[in-house]
C-alpha cells in the first residue's frame, strides 16, 4: 500500500473519534476532544515537512468543519476528492423507511477499527449482515475512503470510471447473454445503454447519490451536499468486498465472479441479481411486441417526413408566388414605361437581307392522248384468257410466289383481284392483263382506297371497266390495234407508300407524273425497264436512297424531276448518256460528292437545277461553255474556287451561284442574261464596268460579299433593271446620280456600305417599292424641300434611312404614302430627325 492509504486510513480513524460528540452515545469523553486536537496539529506539522501543502490547501475548499470551535484550517488540510462522496441509494432507502438511532458507545468508537465484531456474533439477522459502522457517515467510513484512495492508484481495482474492473467484465458478460436477442430486434438508437441500465452500487462515484441522481436528473447542489449531518442520517459500509443491492440482499464478489454461465431461463433473474435497475420489473419483450415497436417508429418517421414535406411545399409555392408577383410587377412596369417613352433602338420587324427570287421556270407538260376508250378494238387475240395464262403473265411480272400468294402484300390483293376480275370483265390480250394487274398494284401499294379521285379505278363486283378509263390513265392504239397505257398522271392525288415494282414493267409507258404525294422508298430498278418513257416527274414525294443507274438506260428520256425528296449519294454519271435529256431538275435533296462532269456532255440540256445540296468541289468551267443551257441553278451548296466565265454561253439566262463558298472576281456574262445571282459568297474585287452591257438584266444580286469598289455609273445602261441588291458589301463612294434613269426599278438595296451623298434623288423611279438605305454615313439635311419628290412614289412600301448622318424632318409627304416599313434617327432627345410617322426609330 501506498503512503496515500495510510495517510487516508489514519486521517479516517481520527474523524471517527472526533465526530463521537455528534451522535447520541451512552458515554461521552471530553478528554478524547484534547487528544484528538493535538494529533492533529502533530500530523499538520508532519505533512508540511512532507511536502502536501497543496493537496490539503484543496481539500480545504472543499469541506466544512463539523466542530464551531475546531479551527477552519485542520479541517480541511487533509481532505480530498475522495471525501466528498455521496450516499447510496440503498441507504436513502432505508433511511427514508425507518428512523435509524446508532446504537455505538464511545467504547466502540474507541476501538479505532470500526467495531465489526457485532457482525460476527449474529450472522443469521438480516441486519447482521450489514457492517457495523453501516450508520456512520460515507465521508468518514475508513474502508470507502481506502476503496476511493485505491481508485486514485494506477493499479487500483477500479477503473477510471469508479466499476470495479472485475465485476464490470462479469456483468459485461452476463448482459451479452440475456439482452444478445433483444439487441438484435432494436434499432441503434433505442438500444438500451449497459452503463445506464447497471446498479449505481456498482460504481463508486455514485456512493450516496439519490435515485433521481442516478438516472440524470439535476443533481443536488454543493451547498445541499456540504449540509450538516444530523443524527438520524443512515451510515453505509462500503467494503470493496461485499455489494450492498436494492431491498437489502448482500453478494460478495467471489460469488460474482462464478456467476458467469447462467440457463435462459433465469436471464430475469441474473439481470436482478446485479441490481440492473428496471430489468426485474419489467418482463422480456416478445417478438411481436419488438415488431410492433418497429413499425410504430418506422410510421412516426414517415409521418414526420410527410410533415417536413409538407412544410417545404408550402415554403416553395409561397416563393413561387412572391416571384410570379414580383415579376408581373416588373413587366407591367416595363411595359408602361416603354409605352411613354423608347429605353433604346427598337429591333428591327423588316428584313433587309431577304432575296427576291423568282420560281423555276415552268417545266414542260406534254398533253395526254385523247383516243377514247370505246374505240379500243381487242377482237385479234388468238385466244381466251384463262386462269392459268393469268398465273404466267402474273409470274412473269412478280416472279416471287411467297409475295404473289400472300394476300397482304400489294401484290398478292391485285393478283386476287385479277382473278376476280376475269370473272366479270373479259380480257382477251395478255399486254393487257399485265398492264391491269401491274396498275392494281400501284392502287393498292399506295392506299387506292384514300385517294382524293379513284374513280372508275378496278371496277366494281359485279362488272369491270376499262383501264383506260380509270382516273388519270391515258391510252393509246398499238399495231394490230392493241391498247396500251402510256400515260398516268396521279400527281396531289394523296397516294401514300412505296412505288410498286410492277408499274416498270408497263413498257409501253410514256409519261409518269406522280409529284405532289407521300409516295416513300426508293426507286424501283425495274424503271430502268420504261424504254420509251420521256416524262418523269416524281417530285415532291419522299422517297430516299440512291439514284443508282436506274436511269442510264432511259434513252428516250426528256424532262426528269426528282426536286424535294430525300435522295443521296452522288449524282450517277450516267446521266450524261441520255442525250435527249433537256430539263434535270435534282433540287432539294441530300446529295452530295462533285458536280458530275458527265453533263457537260448533254448538248440538248437546256434546264439544270442542283440547288440546295450538299454538292462540293469546284464548278467545271466547260460548264460556261454549255451553248444550250438557259438556266443554271447551284445555289446553296458547299462549292468553291474562282467562277468560270459564261460569256460562250449564249442562251444562258438564269445564273443563280449564291449561297456557296466561290471567291475571285465576278466573272463575265453573256448578253443576253436576265437574272444574276452572286450573293453570300467570298467575291473580291470591284463590280465590273461592263456590267452595262447587260442590256437585258433584270436582276443583279451580289449581296453579302466583299466587293469594295465603287458603284459604277455605266449600270444606269441597264434599263431593264428591276432589283439591285448590293448590300452588306464594302462599297464606297456615292450613290451615282445616273440610278435615276432606272425608272423600272422595284427594289433597290444599298444597306450596310460605306457609301455617301444624299438620299432624295430616287424621286424619278415611279415603280420604286422598296428603298433601303440604312447603315451607310450617307449626309444632308432631309427637308421637304429636297426630298419633295418622294412624296410621288405611289408604290413605296419600305424606306429605310436609319444609322446615317441625315437630319432634319420627314415631313407629312412622306406620311402620307401609309409605309408598311419607315424607318429613322428619330430615337432620343432630341432626335437628330423628326419623324412623326416612323414606324421605328433607331
Amino acid at each position: 500500500a501506498s503512503q496515500e492509504y495510510y495517510d487516508v486510513l489514519e486521517m479516517a480513524t481520527s474523524r471517527l473519534r472526533e465526530g463521537s460528540a455528534f451522535f447520541e452515545i451512552g458515554d461521552e469523553d471530553s478528554s478524547g476532544d484534547e487528544a484528538v486536537r493535538k494529533k492533529k496539529k502533530k500530523r499538520k506539522s508532519k505533512s508540511k515537512k512532507k511536502g502536501r501543502r497543496s493537496s490539503m490547501s484543496k481539500s480545504k475548499s472543499k469541506s466544512k468543519s463539523f466542530s464551531d470551535d475546531e479551527p477552519e484550517d485542520v479541517e480541511g488540510r487533509r481532505r480530498s476528492a475522495v471525501f466528498q462522496s455521496f450516499l447510496p441509494n440503498s441507504m436513502i432507502e432505508r433511511g427514508r423507511k425507518e428512523k435509524f438511532k446508532s446504537t455505538f458507545s464511545a467504547k466502540d468508537l474507541i476501538g479505532g477499527k470500526g467495531g465489526s465484531k457485532n457482525n460476527s456474533d449474529n450472522n443469521n439477522n438480516e441486519d447482521d449482515m450489514m457492517d457495523p459502522n453501516d450508520d456512520l457517515p460515507t465521508r468518514w467510513n475508513p474502508a470507502s475512503l481506502v476503496t476511493a484512495a485505491q481508485s486514485k492508484l494506477p493499479g487500483g481495482k477500479t477503473d477510471s470510471r469508479g466499476y470495479y474492473k472485475n465485476d464490470r467484465r462479469a456483468l459485461d458478460s452476463a448482459y451479452d447473454r440475456v439482452s444478445n436477442r433483444v439487441t438484435a430486434m432494436l434499432s441503434p438508437q433505442n438500444s438500451p445503454n449497459k452503463e445506464q441500465q447497471m446498479s449505481s452500487d456498482f460504481n463508486l462515484q455514485s456512493i450516496g447519490k439519490s435515485p433521481s441522481d442516478s438516472t440524470g436528473k439535476k443533481q443536488q447542489s454543493s451547498s445541499s451536499r456540504r449540509k450538516k449531518l444530523k443524527k438520524h442520517d443512515s451510515i453505509v459500509w462500503g467494503d470493496e468486498s461485499v455489494l450492498s443491492l436494492p431491498g437489502g440482499s448482500v453478494i460478495s464478489l467471489p460469488t460474482l465472479k462464478k456467476k458467469k454461465k447462467v440457463p435462459s431461463s433465469q436471464e430475469q433473474a441474473e439481470l436482478e441479481s446485479f441490481g440492473i435497475e428496471g430489468r426485474a420489473e419489467d418482463p422480456d419483450p416478445t417478438f411481436d411486441e419488438l415488431q410492433e415497436a418497429n413499425r410504430n417508429y418506422l410510421l412516426r418517421q414517415q409521418e414526420l417526413e410527410g410533415r417536413m414535406w409538407k412544410r417545404d411545399r408550402r415554403k416553395l409555392l409561397l416563393c413561387m408566388f412572391v416571384m410570379v408577383i414580383l415579376f408581373s410587377v416588373c413587366l407591367g412596369l416595363f411595359l408602361g414605361r416603354k409605352k411613354k417613352q423608347p429605353s433604346g433602338p427598337p429591333t428591327k420587324s423588316y428584313d433587309d437581307d431577304e432575296m427576291t427570287r423568282n420560281e423555276a421556270p415552268a417545266r414542260p407538260m406534254p398533253s395526254a392522248p385523247m383516243e377514247p376508250a370505246e374505240g379500243f378494238d381487242s377482237s385479234t387475240s388468238l385466244h381466251e384468257i384463262t386462269l392459268q395464262d393469268l398465273h404466267y403473265i402474273v409470274n412473269d411480272l412478280t416472279p416471287d410466289a411467297t409475295v404473289l400468294n400472300n394476300l397482304e402484300t400489294p401484290q398478292g390483293r391485285a393478283y386476287a383481284w385479277a382473278k376476280k376480275d376475269m370473272e366479270v370483265y373479259r380480257v382477251e390480250v395478255a399486254s393487257r392483263v399485265a398492264q391491269r394487274y401491274a396498275l392494281a398494284t400501284l392502287y393498292y401499294a399506295t392506299d387506292g382506297e384514300g385517294w382524293t379521285n379513284n374513280e372508275n379505278w378496278l371496277g366494281s363486283e359485279t362488272s369491270g371497266s376499262h383501264e383506260c378509263d380509270w382516273y388519270g390513265v391515258g391510252c393509246e392504239a398499238g399495231g394490230n390495234n392493241i391498247v396500251s397505257v402510256t400515260y398516268v398522271d396521279l400527281n396531289s392525288n394523296s397516294l401514300v407508300g412505296p412505288l410498286p415494282p410492277e408499274v416498270g414493267r408497263i413498257e409501253t409507258l410514256e409519261q409518269l407524273h406522280l409529284w405532289g404525294n407521300s409516295l416513300r422508298g426508293s426507286i424501283p430498278s425495274s424503271f430502268s425497264l420504261l424504254k420509251n418513257l420521256h416524262t418523269m416527274y416524281l417530285d415532291n414525294n419522299e422517297l430516299d436512297g440512291e439514284m443508282g443507274d436506274t436511269f442510264d438506260k432511259m434513252h428516250n428520256l426528256k424532262h426528269l424531276d426528282l426536286s424535294g425528296n430525300r435522295l443521296r449519294g452522288h449524282i450517277p454519271h450516267g446521266l450524261g448518256g441520255l442525250i435527249e435529256l433537256r430539263d434535270l431538275r435534282l433540287s432539294n435533296n441530300f446529295l452530295s460528292s462533285t458536280f458530275p462532269i458527265s453533263l457537260i456532255s448533254l448538248s440538248n440540256l437546256q434546264t439544270l437545277l442542283l440547288d440546295s445540296n450538299s454538292i462540293s468541289g469546284t464548278l467545271p468551267s466547260l460548264v460556261g461553255e454549255m451553248r444550250s443551257l438557259v438556266t443554271l441553278r447551284v445555289h446553296e451548296n458547299d462549292l468553291k474556287g474562282k467562277l468560270p466565265s459564261f460569256v460562250d454561253a449564249e442562251r444562258l439566262e438564269e445564273a443563280h451561284l449564291d449561297g456557296n463558298y466561290f471567291s475571285g472576281p465576278i466573272p463575265k456574262f453573256s448578253s443576253r442574261l436576265r437574272e444574276i445571282y452572286l450573293g453570300q459568297n467570298a467575291l473580291t474585287g470591284s463590280i465590273p464596268p461592263d456590267i452595262g452591257n447587260l442590256a437585258k438584266l433584270e436582276i443583279f444580286n451580289a449581296n453579302s460579299n466583299q466587293l469594295n469598289s465603287t458603284i459604277p455609273a455605266s449600270i444606269s445602261n441597264v434599263t431593264e433593271l428591276q432589283i439591285l441588291d448590293l448590300s452588306h458589301n464594302k462599297l464606297t463612294g456615292t450613290i451615282p446620280e445616273e440610278l435615276s434613269n432606272l425608272v423600272r426599278l422595284h427594289e433597290i438595296h444599298l444597306s450596310h456600305n460605306r457609301l455617301k451623298g444624299f438620299a432624295g434623288q430616287f424621286g424619278s423611279m415611279k415603280h420604286l417599292e422598296i428603298l433601303h438605305l440604312n447603315n451607310n454615313i450617307l449626309e444632308g439635311n432631309l427637308d421637304p424641300g429636297n426630298m419633295l419628290d418622294m412624296g410621288d412614289l405611289d408604290d413605296l412600301k419600305e424606306f429605310a434611312i436609319e444609322n446615317n448622318d441625315l437630319s432634319g424632318v420627314i415631313g407629312e409627304y412622306m406620311c402620307d404614302l401609309l409605309l408598311d416599313v419607315l424607318t429613322a434617327d428619330c430615337w432620343g432627345t432630341p432626335p437628330r430627325v423628326d419623324c412623326p410617322c416612323c414606324t421605328e426609330c433607331f
